[in-house]
């Protein structure tokens, strides 16, 4: 386990917009929704009438990349790098604890690389394709441990501007869920049925990437926290093949 410092970059203006497509309910086709500039995508839960915040997305700004930021109340965090062997995808990751100096995220590189920032500091780089030769494959999951343990989103609902935030509606009676993301370079088709659907193109309307999210139930178990898991290749699952894995979590 490795301590990551904290180091605050300069903002810069984005070359990207994102156009946003939803379809919440699973039986009709995507609608468009809205469209941002350089988006912070907040990814909200409606669970039990009220909204709890689950991650951010961070949308791409100079170039394809993107990162995936898990919410923690108490701003700590865990992570872990395994290589899981055939047979072993669904193996329970086990994260140690450790205080970040300030929030990490998960980052998805244009170039085929993902790692954990926290600022300048970097860890537990795994590569994976380039973001452009993927064609709609599970590049990442949002793991909920328990719904009504997420912290809660007081604030107005933001709808415009660089920030978003986009509920996503589970039914009372479902205790716990993830989020499933895939991506594809070519056109907005996707491994999993996916409700929400970002179209990522740069100033001159060029389509870079569409990356769709799948919400989806799942048992409740016993620890409270949210995962983020990223780093497989997608040609990489099958059972003959080790599967390189990066884990954070909140804790």
């Amino acid at each position: 386990m490795e301590y990551l410092g904290s180091m605050k970059r300069p903002q810069t203006n984005s070359r990207y917009r994102a156009k946003l497509h939803v379809n919440l309910k699973g039986d009709v086709p995507l609608h468009f929704a809205g469209e941002v500039k350089a988006p912070m995508v907040r990814l909200l839960v409606q669970f039990n009438g009220t909204f709890r915040s689950v991650c951010k997305l961070l949308l791409p700004r100079s170039d394809l990349s993107f990162a995936i930021v898990p919410y923690s109340e108490e701003n700590r965090y865990a992570y872990r790098l395994s290589t899981l062997g055939p047979g072993e995808i669904e193996k329970k990751i086990r994260c140690e604890s450790r205080d970040f100096a300030s929030v990490p995220k998960m980052s998805f590189h244009a170039s085929g690389r993902v790692h954990l920032s926290v600022g300048s500091d970097r860890v537990g780089a795994v590569d994976i394709p380039r973001l452009t030769d993927w064609r709609g494959e599970h590049i990442a999951t949002v793991d909920i441990d328990d719904l009504s343990l997420l912290p809660v989103h007081t604030r107005e609902l933001k709808r415009a501007g660089d920030t978003l935030d986009q509920p996503i509606r589970f039914a009372d009676d479902i205790k716990a869920g993830r989020f499933v993301f895939c991506v594809n370079a070519k056109e907005p088709t996707f491994s999993q049925p996916c409700l929400l659907v970002f179209e990522v193109s740069d100033g001159s309307g060029n389509i870079g990437l569409y990356m769709g999210i799948a919400p989806k139930h799942q048992p409740l178990r016993s620890s409270t926290g949210i995962t983020v898991l990223g780093g497989w290749n997608p040609g990489g699952c099958e059972p003959s093949h080790e599967v390189n894995l990066l884990a954070l979590r909140t804790i």
